[in-house]
């Protein structure tokens, strides 16, 4: 089984300004939001003290100023770092609306950031922020569901529709992670010729993983005719962004191909 997963960074799509500069693009960066889609990072105006943000959003109810504070606590901008302060003023954006808010929260209690673990807790909020049409807290879902399935086929048919909404919405990422689930069947029937499709749109859109999924499929004819002569540059360009199972495959290429 050659098809790769992209890796998940520490806080997700679209959580930290600071967690998605210019980074590969197996690392879901914040280049790879949909056009013109905010950025929790968008909301923090270093204009306002903290005190005054502290105040909007506890009297005045401000949705922004409480993710601002999230943000400022995780960060340790211009406050001392408290990621504890992170989760409750997250929890206030998200309960005041702001969908990024509920994004952040369920990466802390994903990754146990100021407080116990809670996968299930951090499903329910991504979850609620995908609902309400943040298409990034999709993926992240999709990725929670998927490495933490224990067995649970729930998990993998969830983590399979959210793969694919998220690569509706335009995240290469989540293109290649759907074409991997249909490639393998996971999570509802395989189907070859979507999956290759799949991870043609990613690979044009730079995916390194799925260019390196595209050129195994080619090489091996799945899903449609073999191709070695796309099949190899496909290889070797994934290959020499980090995909290791297209630099045995680019190595030796008769050892698979059809």
């Amino acid at each position: 089984m050659w098809a790769a997963r992209s890796a998940l960074p520490l806080l997700a799509i679209g959580i930290a300004a600071t967690l998605a500069t210019a980074a590969p693009a197996q690392t879901a960066p914040t280049e790879n939001l949909a056009a013109g889609e905010l950025t929790a990072g968008d909301l923090v105006d270093d204009r306002l003290s903290p005190e005054a943000l502290t105040a909007d959003c506890d009297t005045r109810r401000d949705a922004d100023s409480c993710m601002a504070m999230a943000m400022k606590s995780y960060e340790g901008r211009g406050v001392a770092m408290d990621h504890r302060l992170s989760r409750r003023f997250s929890a206030k954006a998200c309960a005041l609306g702001q969908v990024l808010g509920c994004n952040m929260l369920a990466a802390l209690l994903e990754d146990g950031a100021g407080g116990p673990n809670d996968l299930e807790g951090a499903a329910r909020n991504y979850r609620r922020a995908c609902d309400q049409g943040y298409e990034g807290a999709c993926f992240n879902l999709g990725q929670l569901r998927y490495n933490n399935y224990a067995g649970n086929p729930a998990h993998l048919v969830e983590a399979r529709a959210m793969f694919a909404r998220g690569c509706e919405a335009g995240f290469a990422q989540s293109c290649n992670n759907s074409a991997v689930m249909l490639k393998f069947g996971e999570g509802g029937p395989a189907d070859l010729p979507a999956a290759r499709a799949l991870f043609e749109q990613a690979c044009a859109a730079r995916e390194a993983n799925a260019c390196g999924n595209l050129g195994a499929m080619l090489l091996l004819g799945e899903g449609g005719p073999a191709d070695r002569k796309r099949a190899v540059p496909l290889l070797s360009s994934a290959c020499k962004s980090g995909v290791d199972f297209a630099c045995d495959l680019a190595a030796s290429p008769d050892s698979g191909a059809k």
